[in-house]
């Protein structure tokens, strides 16, 4: 109590002036009619300045659960479209979708989180929040605002584990989205935000500028995938062009994903293994040992 009464005779003069403004400013106002309506006006837009202010603040609270709901939706509207993509094919007897029924897409979409993610390893690797009882599998592609992240290696019942595009053993096929010139894509190694096309023959019209996306030839994705845009083009050994991209995917800061199936995937990697024991996109390692802490 004395602490209380203390700390009311240091501020009371404070508290003397302002109360004795405010009733000053009170008694101003009220005598003027006109001073008393600028008044008004002025606290109308005062307060309508911290409602927008709250309003905004509100806002950025409910970002969380906006974007949840988005991806939501955007999972949706991709199964819709893969599922009208199958059926106007087979309209049109396309021969890519040759033995798809109505209703049996080539591939699934479904959201996930990611819990723990590397970009400054040699080898990086990602953690998501779903797993096999959630319906993921290996092999099955990661993306993120559509374009490519990496694809999962490892399940377990409530959690994955995706080879991330930031690693060594990552490698899948691109090609140049308006020339359809294709190559190898891989990262750089160095610079988590680039990557690299190569083995691009000699002969393609390949420049600055140009986007790069999967190809059909890719078992876990699907083609058109936006991977990146080309930033400078080399000729290495006058045989084939090399080509460095900066990637559209910013993996410093990954959290909401999608996870693609291919209804073909396991046939076909399970078929070119038993052939060449190298499936495409695979380079002997990449799951045979996950480190424990990464």
């Amino acid at each position: 109590m004395n602490q209380f009464l203390l700390l009311l005779r240091r501020i009371y003069f404070t508290i003397m002036f302002i109360a004795l403004e405010l009733i000053a400013f009170s008694y101003y106002s009220n005598n003027s009619v006109y001073v008393n309506a600028k008044v008004i006006d002025a606290s109308s837009v005062l307060m309508g300045h911290v409602h927008t202010g709250m309003s905004e603040v509100g806002s950025y609270f409910r970002l969380k659960r906006d974007n949840e709901a988005l991806m939501d939706r955007i999972v949706e509207l991709e199964n819709r479209l893969e599922s009208y993509r199958v059926t106007e094919a087979l309209r049109q007897r396309d021969s890519t979708y040759t033995g798809l029924a109505i209703g049996e897409e080539q591939y699934a979409y479904m959201k996930a989180h990611v819990v723990n993610n590397s970009i400054n390893r040699k080898d990086n690797y990602i953690t998501l929040d779903k797993g096999m009882l959630d319906g993921v599998v290996r092999d099955m592609a990661i993306l993120s605002d559509g374009c490519l992240v990496g694809y999962v290696v490892a399940c377990s019942d409530r959690y994955s584990v995706g080879l991330s595009f930031l690693n060594s053993k990552f490698v899948t096929s691109g090609q140049s989205e308006k020339k359809g010139y294709y190559g190898s894509v891989r990262w750089d190694g160095v610079d988590y935000g680039k990557g690299k096309l190569l083995e691009v023959p000699k002969y393609a019209d390949i420049e600055v500028g140009d986007t790069i996306t999967t190809t059909e030839f890719s078992s876990r994705f699907p083609a058109g995938i936006p991977i990146g845009v080309v930033t400078e083009v080399e000729m290495v050994n006058g045989i084939n062009y090399e080509a460095r991209l900066d990637m559209f995917v910013r993996f410093g800061s990954l959290y909401n994903v999608e996870l693609i199936s291919s209804r073909d995937v396991i046939e076909r990697l399970t078929l070119e293994s038993s052939v060449t024991g190298e499936p495409e996109g695979y380079r002997g390692t990449e799951a045979d040992s996950l480190p424990a802490i990464y």
